[in-house]
């Protein structure tokens, strides 16, 4: 199975992963959003390569990216670690 090739430097990446992190503490987008994005941009990987690497099934992974309800936090967890990332919580601001 072929790999995409990642879209961006490693300069765009760290802007962009900055970008995300705002975006993602504000609501702008979602989670699955976000992890869609780092995969195809950053790693440059199909949704079945990377859930392989994760070892959860292509249909969690795709779940997870369309942030639907019914998904593990374990499966979660190992979605995002090879990303650099890991669940946490965050005090929510009144608007």
């Amino acid at each position: 199975m072929p790999t995409m090739k990642p879209r961006i430097s490693a300069e765009e990446r760290q802007h962009r992963e900055e970008e995300l992190q705002r975006q993602l503490a504000a609501g702008e987008v979602t989670i699955g959003e976000a992890v869609r994005e780092m995969r195809q941009r950053w790693l440059g990987l199909k949704q079945a390569q990377y859930a392989r690497l994760c070892r959860v099934s292509k249909n969690t992974l795709g779940a997870i990216e369309r942030d639907e309800l019914n998904v593990s936090v374990t499966s979660l967890q190992a979605v995002i670690r090879p990303l650099g990332y890991r669940l946490t919580l965050a005090p929510v601001r009144p608007a």
